[in-house]
């Protein structure tokens, strides 16, 4: 893999494709931005991602890849390891590797998800109206207070031969907590 990046992408009604391998690794969000350490998809943004690995990203919601509402990612071969949201204000904490807000998609194949954690949603937490499908995936040893996996609030996942092993909560919903 190629050598950590230091900053993160930010990007607004465009589209971005990143073929790997690339690594995104140790990055942490500044406070001006609620989160998506590594890449944070603003107003309308399409993301387009091959053999792609975050590590270690810190963020306050989505803490490597933060979806605003109405975007959308198409993931393949991407491995979310080890990355957190951290809770720093009320409303923070949700989505240890990835946030979908309202309405936004995410489609993803190949996906690796281990070891994030989050206080909703170790792996990803999805906003109303958002839509996951995981296909071949692998989702493991991720936790949460509430959705040891995935938290979707009002939001839909299709899940096709894919693995939920491992993840835990301290409260609800182990492997998936869905609220509405």
């Amino acid at each position: 893999s190629g050598a950590p990046v230091s900053r993160r992408l930010v990007f607004l009604g465009a589209a971005l494709a990143l073929i790997g391998p690339i690594e995104f690794a140790n990055i942490t969000a500044a406070a001006v931005r609620p989160g998506g350490a590594a890449i944070y998809v603003m107003e309308g943004g399409t993301l387009d991602r091959v053999d792609v690995t975050f590590s270690g990203c810190v963020g306050r919601a989505g803490g490597a890849l933060f979806l605003e509402d109405s975007t959308a990612a198409f993931l393949a071969g991407v491995s979310f390891l080890g990355n957190a949201a951290a809770a720093v204000a009320e409303n923070d904490g949700w989505g240890g590797a990835v946030y979908l807000g309202a309405g936004a998609a995410l489609d993803a194949s190949g996906v690796r998800a281990a070891g994030n954690a989050a206080v909703s949603g170790g792996f990803l937490f999805g906003d109303a109206g958002a839509a996951v499908a995981l296909t071949d995936a692998e989702v493991a040893g991720n936790s949460a207070a509430a959705g040891g996996a995935c938290l979707l609030h009002e939001a839909s996942l299709a899940a096709t031969r894919t693995l939920f092993t491992g993840n835990s909560a301290a409260g609800a919903g182990g492997a998936g907590f869905l609220d509405g």
